[in-house]
């Protein structure tokens, strides 16, 4: 097997070369024994396997379209003989099935589409060693971690039979130990449930309550957790019993108590406080979360049904939230106090109503307000569905909005709902609206203050209130920020749910814009591909000159740019750059966008002579190449100096340049470079 160039750092890495033809083989070798690699080369695929017999190689480079076997056949027999060989597969075919069987049947590392720079060469070269290296370390570790285990099960066979006969001999004495201690633990548990818990309802007790809620307290202070408290008392319960007797109220607050118990979480506590009134301790759940199940409760028991002695009949519930707040809630009873306020408030203004008791004010929910669990799960079941027929992500969003009115539509004023995303330039722009907005407040200004925060926020204006959700954080190089904001005028009693479906909407948007990204990309690099071609034939009829008066508009569309500008050198090779050939977009250039992009080309030039990359100026933020008055790109027409010619690329259509657009530039300026060496007038300038 091959030895990896990081096992083996005294060997250049071997890289081979499988082409049918001669002269892309020498070019690739010349090119890869200059980068410090060694080259191998095989004109078929079945040359090549005989090779990798007797030498070793640690990444394969073939061509796909070969005579006998093809590039993809070749890579997977190659596999057989040196299972940890990186590979790539080249090819200026780039049909979609090519790409499958690539990836699928071959297993190639990666895949390089001509026309490529000896930079993508080299990348990809590096990529696959990696590639290979990390196969064999895998292979190398499988390998002894499977003599290991071997290793210790042969250990753990012979203790398991030593322990096998003393297990025996311990059986029968364990058997009576354990049919005593279960005897002793039943009659244990069942007295402690006695002690903690209520005869009638079969909740815990008021003694079990203030001990669970002393230490549910003292756990919440120690690691920073949230906790909230529910103080339940039926509504109009005397005349409970007076029309229906004790045995009628027993079996309402038997009834409460069941509803209750279904409702609960494990670590709940559920207790009957006394007479009517229960309590219902919530770990780790903050105000709002309280709040939503707390209404849920209210809504549920108004739907029962009591039947006793043959009547039956219903009862409701008023019910107070608090929650603990380190700054104010520093005992049990503080937090029981605060939930017995916003009880009293509840029957003050009408009974069969939730008040929240939020830093001493206390906060009615409304019914127009609620979001139920079967609600927020119907519609995201609803959303997926409808983005796998939907055309555009506008239709996705539109869609979520008008599930969201339909469930906040009920209450006086209309439900308002807007929805801003920012787009590939970072801006912020309203997506969607449902209802209209009347209000003093700026709705386009709100979205861009509300899009830079983490948190749910309200915006009050008089009588007008807005509330603001932040859509799912994304990481734009290394800095987080929102992709967007839902404002609505309606205050959920639990934000999570509407959270919970942003998020969602987010992703499959994200993922239907990506969708229509790739689909334009590759329409885009078809194009242009088509483009290239035609600007190489004309260019072999007419001169380059010429052909770039034929082609070079339709390029520059397909790019998306104004302005397309050639830069060559004089006869030389040597000075300025002198403007040779332009396409415009009809108008004229502007004075600001010519001055960056002269300015542009001297910073490229001098980043270039520095002995750096070729460099975007202005840098790149997320697909983007700012400079100046206007975007610029210059690309110079060589590999190294000196450098004949640039091509200069200015004022993107859409605004924004994408990384596809750049990487289009970058393939007109290799065809250039080709092409300008090659022209009968231009080609003696560079003494090839």
């Amino acid at each position: 097997m091959a030895d990896n160039t990081e096992d083996n750092p005294a060997r250049a890495p071997a890289v081979m070369v499988v082409d049918d033809e001669e002269y892309i083989r020498s070019s690739l070798s010349k090119m890869l024994e200059r980068d410090g690699y060694e080259p191998v080369c095989a004109a078929s695929g079945e040359e090549a396997l005989e090779l990798v017999k007797s030498r070793p190689v640690d990444v394969i480079l073939c061509d796909y379209k070969l005579s006998g076997l093809n590039g993809i056949e070749t890579i997977v027999e190659a596999k057989k003989l040196l299972p940890d060989l990186g590979s790539a597969l080249i090819t200026g075919l780039g049909t979609d099935q090519i790409i499958i069987d690539a990836f699928t049947k071959g297993r190639v590392d990666y895949y390089l589409m001509k026309p490529f720079t000896l930079h993508e060469l080299t990348r990809v070269i590096n990529m696959s060693l990696r590639a290979a290296h990390i196969r064999k370390r895998e292979r190398i570790f499988n390998e002894e971690l499977r003599n290991k285990v071997d290793e210790a099960t042969k250990e753990l066979r012979e203790k398991n039979r030593l322990l096998t006969v003393r297990e025996r001999e311990m059986a029968l004495l364990n058997k009576m130990l354990k049919a005593d201690h279960e005897r002793l633990k039943g009659l244990n548990e069942m007295l402690e449930t006695l002690s903690i818990t209520d005869e009638l309802t079969g909740l815990y007790n008021f003694r079990h309550f203030t001990h669970r809620l002393s230490d549910e307290m003292t756990r919440a202070k120690r690691y920073g957790l949230s906790l909230s408290l529910l103080m339940m008392d039926l509504d109009n319960f005397k005349l409970v019993n007076d029309q229906h007797g004790h045995l009628g109220g027993d079996e309402a607050l038997k009834r409460v108590a069941e509803m209750l118990q279904r409702s609960s979480r494990s670590t709940d506590v559920a207790a009957r406080y006394g007479g009517e009134e229960f309590t219902l301790i919530l770990p780790e759940v903050g105000a709002e979360g309280a709040a939503f199940r707390a209404e849920r409760l209210r809504q549920t028991l108004s739907e029962i049904v009591i039947e006793s002695e043959g009547a039956r009949f219903s009862v409701t519930m008023s019910i107070g939230v608090s929650s603990f707040e380190p700054q104010k809630t520093q005992s049990p009873h503080d937090l029981i106090n605060a939930a017995d306020q916003a009880l009293y408030h509840a029957k003050k203004i009408g009974k069969n109503c939730v008040v929240v008791n939020r830093n001493g004010s206390l906060n009615p929910i409304g019914n127009e307000n609620i979001m139920t669990e079967g609600q927020r799960d119907e519609i995201r079941n609803a959303l997926n569905r409808f983005a796998k027929q939907a055309n555009s992500s506008d239709e996705i969003i539109g869609f979520l909005l008008e599930r969201l009115k339909d469930v906040f539509s009920s209450g006086a004023s209309e439900p308002f709902l807007s929805l801003w995303m920012r787009d590939i330039g970072g801006k912020v722009v309203e997506r969607g609206r449902v209802g209209s907005h009347r209000g003093p407040l700026d709705i386009a200004s709100l979205a861009g203050r509300a899009a830079d925060s983490s948190l749910v926020t309200r915006e009050d204006a008089g009588t007008t209130s807005l509330n603001c959700f932040p859509i799912k954080a994304v990481d734009k190089e290394a800095k987080w920020e929102n992709s967007g904001v839902l404002i609505m005028n309606r205050a959920p009693s639990y934000p999570p749910f509407v959270t919970i479906l942003l998020d969602d909407m987010a992703e499959i948007v994200d993922q239907q814009d990506e969708r229509a990204r790739l689909m334009t990309a590759w329409s885009g690099r078809t194009t242009l591909d088509g483009a290239l071609r035609e600007l190489v034939g004309e260019t072999v009829k007419s001169g380059l000159e010429k052909a770039f008066e034929i082609v070079a508009g339709r390029i520059k569309d397909v790019i998306g740019v104004k302005t397309l500008s050639l830069y060559l050198r004089d006869s030389a090779g040597v000075g300025d750059f002198a403007l040779s050939m332009r396409v415009l977009s009809g108008e004229a250039m502007e004075e600001s966008v010519a001055s960056a992009e002269k300015t542009a080309i001297a910073e490229a030039l001098a980043e270039f002579e520095r002995g750096g990359p070729v460099v975007y100026p202005g840098g790149m933020v997320e697909g983007s190449l700012k400079k100046g008055a206007g975007e610029v790109i210059i690309i110079p027409l060589a590999e190294k100096e000196p450098i004949p010619g640039l091509l200069a690329l200015t004022g993107r259509v859409d605004g924004v340049f994408s990384r596809e657009s750049v990487r289009m530039a970058e393939s007109l300026a290799a065809t250039l470079t080709a092409l300008l060496h090659h022209d009968p007038v231009f080609g003696r300038r560079f003494d090839v």
